[in-house]
């Protein structure tokens, strides 16, 4: 009977002033802290723990693990987001997350199956609070003029962060690997936390409980907000492309490529340091020149073409080094996309952003659906033409999907 005041709307804030270089380091180095402890155990750990768990069935539990995980992750972002937006604060739901996701990351180091699953669960409801949180902050803090600037240092340092999950898990045991991530995760959060103050929003005034009424307020209708609607879908047709290369890497370089079981972590440490630096450059780069130009929907365009174009290139590729060619490829889009995407949907956020974290929560729907997505979708395309597992037709299908996400973007008219 309550959720219809949960999700009641606020009116639009004010536009923020210039955000200054101590938050903007803060809010960057946040990104890096929870995506070295989020983005390590997908990229590696999980498929490695898995393994060490149930080799025989490896495949299809590590497909369940990453679906239970990707659809915790896609209910949590939104509704943490409309609850923070209705209390008018984000402090409380960057700590409670981070609390939530560091005891998910010691329950997934450790035990059998079962604990892992609820581990990661767990891990992925918390992390996901945090970030329903962070997220907010661009709007909150950023004025639109600087935001592809400030997005793209947080897109660098959430390559260098993907980075670091993959040094540890290269260089450290499991169970070291999870934990140090957690701490990263921790220091940074709490630095974030030192470098603003919460600027007072109002908090939603409660209404009659009307659950139609809640319905409708928390979902968006894409015919009043087409072009939110054309960049969500455009990010999930991209993600999803991408998602399904990065969930299978690992049994792709091992099945494929045939990179002995012993050298896949320092195969995979090294296709994400080649990514790191193409995406470093297109992030800082692209998000600069978004800014400078007053121009977002070219770029966007052109990362999820550049995205098509590596996965293609990887389904071609012979060896580890056609690998690596094609990781440079989706790290230059991937940089690019992530730089300039938030920096325009936040442009785009019905009743003037006056619900930026609820809707930057269901906006997030493009990039986590496709985690559950992919794993569903990739036995079909593996398991075309018969035998053994066909990573062509993988990385093929990955490629159309990105090319369809950068076609979503032409209709765009509000944004340049």
């Amino acid at each position: 009977m309550r959720s219809a005041a949960m999700i009641a709307t606020v009116p639009p804030p004010p536009a923020p002033a210039r955000a200054r270089a101590p938050f903007v380091l803060a809010f960057a180095l946040a990104h890096f802290g929870i995506y070295a402890a989020l983005m390590m155990p997908p990229l590696i750990g999980l498929a490695l723990r898995v393994a060490q768990i149930d080799a025989a069935r490896k495949s299809s539990r590590l497909a369940l693990v990453l679906s239970l995980g990707a659809a915790v992750a896609m209910a949590t972002r939104p509704i943490a987001g409309a609850l923070s937006d209705r209390a008018g604060r984000r402090k409380p739901w960057l700590v409670g997350g981070l609390l939530a996701g560091c005891a998910g990351l010691a329950l997934v180091a450790d035990g059998g199956y079962e604990r892992l699953v609820g581990g990661w669960c767990l891990a992925q409801f918390g992390f996901n609070v945090s970030l329903a949180a962070l997220a907010a902050l661009l709007h909150d803090c950023v004025p639109d003029a600087q935001r592809g600037r400030v997005m793209g240092a947080a897109g660098l340092c959430m390559a260098l962060g993907t980075l670091a999950g993959a040094a540890l898990a290269r260089g450290a045991g499991s169970a070291a690997a999870f934990g140090c991530g957690a701490a990263l995760a921790t220091v940074t959060t709490f630095a974030l936390l030192l470098s603003f103050a919460e600027r007072g929003t109002a908090a939603a005034p409660r209404r009659p409980p009307d659950p139609a009424s809640a319905v409708r307020r928390f979902l968006i209708d894409p015919r009043g907000a087409p072009g939110f609607a054309w960049v969500f879908l455009s990010r999930f047709l991209a993600t999803t492309g991408h998602a399904l290369m990065l969930s299978y890497q690992v049994y792709y370089l091992a099945d494929g490529l045939r990179v002995a079981p012993a050298g896949v972590p320092e195969a995979v440490f090294g296709a994400t340091l080649v990514s790191v630096g193409s995406s470093a450059c297109a992030s800082v780069a692209g998000g600069w020149l978004s800014d400078r130009w007053r121009r977002r929907k070219a770029f966007l365009f052109a990362a999820a073409l550049i995205d098509a174009c590596g996965l293609f290139w990887i389904g071609r590729a012979t060896d580890y080094a056609g690998f690596l060619a094609g990781v440079a490829l989706i790290g230059l889009g991937g940089g690019l996309y992530l730089a300039v995407g938030l920096a325009l949907v936040t442009a785009l956020l019905p009743r003037g952003g006056a619900d930026a974290a609820k809707d930057l929560g269901l906006f997030n729907l493009s990039s986590t659906l496709p985690q559950a997505v992919a794993p569903a979708l990739a036995p079909l395309l593996l398991g075309l033409g018969g035998g053994a597992a066909n990573f062509a037709a993988l990385m093929t299908g990955a490629a159309a999907l990105a090319a369809l996400g950068a076609v979503a973007v032409l209709p765009l008219r509000r944004v340049r």
